[in-house]
């Protein structure tokens, strides 16, 4: 039979999460540091500042980066709660596409890897990026579609293509996670870190959640060193279903706090709403 009683720790958690959004980080929700684009790093920082001195900054990595290796069932809860807040993902660094990032690079990465992007991701001194997502008749949620290729020369692999959508272009200090296809192979997708691309312009979109808004760029003879290869060549596509697959959830989770946040809203002004006396 399947245990469906939750433990202790996946308790203590989800109440430590919910404090810690309503007493830190929904008061930050009017701070004018946020932009049409999103939270400034600054204040991105001090939030996560404060997460980590509350134990909470990126609980769902394995403690060897800093977390408490949280089962996927219990990362589902804490993301829940911190979801309260849209800013609580960002407080606590387990916000897209960073948590999946996480997920992914202590799957794939090599220890030296782990180390020099990892631990810092996992700390919140960078920042990631996930770039699949291309304009028309390019990779939307399927990866298989992706029309970026890679050439080898050498070396180095040479990156060419267009991404949208892509969140956090603004930062300059974090590694850049993709899928490109090999040419003539559509399928086969190598996984970098680079940092060497090109923001076209941040897309204005309804949501101020995400530092650094959501942009277009451009991948133009993008030069990455083989040792920046996550993984092995030509397994990309199956790494992206493992990063892919739990992501899904995880932002389902943290959308599910959000929705609980708006119809608690919704609750309390409808039970102190009095309506005006009609006119006679």
């Amino acid at each position: 039979m399947i245990e469906l009683a939750r433990g202790q720790r996946e308790l203590e958690l989800e109440e430590r999460t919910a404090r810690f959004i309503r007493e830190v980080v929904i008061p930050y929700e009017k701070d004018p540091r946020i932009d049409h684009h999103g939270p400034t790093d600054e204040l991105r920082r001090e939030m996560q500042a404060k997460a980590r001195a509350a134990g909470l900054l990126a609980p769902q990595v394995e403690p060897e980066w800093g977390g408490y290796g949280l089962t996927h069932r219990e990362t589902a809860t804490v993301l829940r709660a911190c979801g309260y807040s849209m800013l609580g993902p960002v407080a606590m660094n387990c916000m897209a596409p960073d948590e999946g990032n996480m997920h992914i690079f202590q799957k794939v990465m090599t220890p030296a890897q782990k180390e020099r992007w990892l631990r810092p991701l996992a700390a919140g001194e960078i920042r990631s990026a996930f770039m699949m997502t291309e304009p028309d008749e390019g990779a939307g949620s399927d990866p298989s579609m992706m029309t970026t290729t890679a050439r080898l020369e050498g070396d180095q692999w040479v990156i060419n293509g267009r991404k949208w959508l892509i969140t956090g272009p603004k930062a300059r200090d974090w590694p850049s996670s993709w899928r490109a296809p090999a040419a003539g192979r559509p399928c086969s997708c190598p996984t970098w870190t680079c940092r060497a691309f090109t923001s076209i312009r941040t897309l204005d979109t309804i949501d101020r959640s995400m530092p650094g808004g959501h942009a277009v760029v451009s991948l133009k003879d993008v030069r990455v060193p083989v040792s920046q290869v996550l993984g092995e060549v030509d397994l990309g596509f199956k790494y992206a279903q493992i990063r892919l697959a739990p992501a899904r959830l995880t932002h389902c989770m943290r959308w599910w706090g959000s929705a609980k946040r708006a119809h608690d809203i919704a609750i309390g002004y409808a039970c102190q709403r009095r309506a005006p006396s009609a006119s006679r």
